[in-house]
């Protein structure tokens, strides 16, 4: 590949962005992909694969920084501080079963969910966590 030839058609990328043509194709008016096909038909007379090549990565940058690609729902995040002997504990089970932490805790989530005694028994652990952090406060 020959650079120069490279440059010359991305700054003729670049320069065509400018225009009517590239105006409209750049922000979907238009006939979409047809401006661009037939600038790239007309250069492909005129000019080799290098010039092309860098015509088209200029015209394909500037569309991608102006189009964000679609965010991908992302799973939520939650943020847990634990005790030093809660952290401590998460730590030894993962050393027994190799089981990381955030696995097992999603595990207790989807049985917390499922099984109703559990979700009782837990409910009420928190629940008196609660109050006991609440008479720990200053001011109380």
């Amino acid at each position: 590949m020959t650079t120069d030839e490279y440059d010359a058609g991305s700054r003729m990328g670049r320069a065509w962005l400018q225009t009517d043509d590239g105006q409209r194709w750049r922000h979907g008016l238009g006939g979409g992909t047809s401006s661009l096909r037939d600038a790239m038909r007309a250069l492909s007379a005129r000019h080799g694969r290098d010039y092309q090549r860098g015509f088209l990565d200029a015209t394909q940058i500037r569309r991608s920084l102006r189009e964000p690609r679609p965010m991908a729902r992302r799973p939520e995040r939650v943020s847990v501080t634990l005790t030093v002997e809660e952290d401590l504990a998460l730590k030894s089970f993962r050393l027994g079963d190799g089981v990381s932490p955030a696995s097992r805790l999603r595990a207790m989530l989807a049985v917390y969910c499922a099984d109703p005694e559990f979700r009782a028994r837990v409910d009420q652990e928190a629940k008196a966590a609660r109050e006991a952090k609440e008479l720990k406060r200053p001011g109380r």
